[in-house]
């Protein structure tokens, strides 16, 4: 084997450190809902908005399919509500390999990210970052 020379990315400079507030909600019922709205959205980009309120509004839409709006509960709420779109693909993945409740730290923005935080190995919580597209 080979030994890699060079310098290991920064990768704390992508980790949001100014989240401005946390809901939490269970990995498996946001994904059922992310799969469905996956569905109709654009097959280029897989763009879903989320809409984080009082609860959590996952909507899409393509020229193609039409429009698709969904709601998942969750605890908590931010003090401003905060729409976000992300990689739909992207984050079913994520969700798949998560069971029960995930944190999620909303940015102060719809153009920073979010950082999911769970426990699926052993109780290790672990920090998930999911970058934003632009809605």
């Amino acid at each position: 084997s080979r030994m890699m020379s060079g310098t290991f990315p920064n990768w704390s400079a992508v980790v949001p450190s100014d989240t401005r507030d946390e809901v939490t909600v269970n990995a498996k019922a946001l994904l059922m809902s992310l799969e469905r709205c996956a569905l109709l959205a654009d097959e280029h980009f897989g763009l879903v908005a989320l809409n984080f309120d009082e609860r959590i509004v996952l909507s899409s839409a393509s020229a193609a399919s039409g429009e698709w709006e969904e709601t998942v509960d969750c605890v908590g709420r931010p003090k401003v509500p905060l729409k976000i779109g992300v990689d739909s693909e992207y984050l079913i993945d994520l969700l798949k390999k998560l069971d029960g409740d995930v944190s999620i730290f909303l940015p102060k923005d719809g153009q920073s990210a979010l950082l999911f935080k769970a426990a699926p190995h052993d109780r290790e919580t672990l920090g998930y970052v999911v970058m934003p597209i632009r809605v």
